[in-house]
């Protein structure tokens, strides 16, 4: 009996059937690519809302940090660099009577001695005649040769009330300030202030 035998005839390749390109390898490929794609695009969006708060939480920090700074500013300042002190001393007086606002020195105490510092200088304006203290014209003169204004430095410590500079930094040494203000009706209040200071 012939029995014909089903496939490729000898010395002939089989042939391959075509493949199916909604299901085969390069589908299966595209599809992960689709895949990965996806779950980057869902890792970045992760990313992005991390990103986000890290960015927010390092604003606030860097807010926080700015606030103390600015806080310690308006506790701490420089009053007389050791520059400054170094300079001439120069022994100009003023005699008279002053009509304007009184000023109280609060601290530092002169029966206290030489300090150190930083110093906490405290002073009191009082006004007369239902005038009131012109803030705008503070002045703080340090008396050198040439004279110095410190004015800007005391400014931010300074109310109409007063001067609280809880901790002013100045040198060793003897120092001479003046310290002048007016009323609202123009009259000048002026104080001599010596600051002692310890090594």
């Amino acid at each position: 009996m012939l029995r014909i035998a089903c496939g490729s005839a000898p010395g002939r390749p089989a042939t391959k059937a075509p493949t199916d390109t909604t299901t085969g390898p390069r589908q299966t490929r595209w599809n992960e690519i689709v895949q990965i794609t996806h779950q980057r695009t869902r890792q970045a969006d992760g990313n992005g809302v991390s990103v986000k708060a890290k960015v927010i939480s390092c604003v606030s920090i860097a807010f926080v940090c700015m606030v103390i700074g600015f806080a310690n500013q308006a506790a701490a300042g420089v009053l007389i660099t050791a520059e400054e002190a170094k300079l001439p001393t120069n022994a100009m007086s003023r005699r008279g009577v002053f009509l304007g606002p009184t000023i109280e020195i609060i601290s530092p105490r002169s029966d206290l001695g030489p300090l150190r510092s930083p110093i906490r200088l405290v002073l009191r304006f009082r006004s007369h005649g239902g005038a009131k203290v012109d803030l705008n014209t503070l002045s703080v003169t340090y008396l050198k040769k040439p004279t110095i204004d410190l004015s800007t430095r005391v400014a931010p410590f300074a109310t109409a009330e007063g001067i609280n500079m809880p901790d002013a930094e100045v040198p060793p040494g003897s120092h001479r300030l003046w310290v002048d203000i007016e009323d609202t009706n123009g009259e000048i209040g002026s104080v001599e202030l010596t600051l002692q200071i310890a090594e």
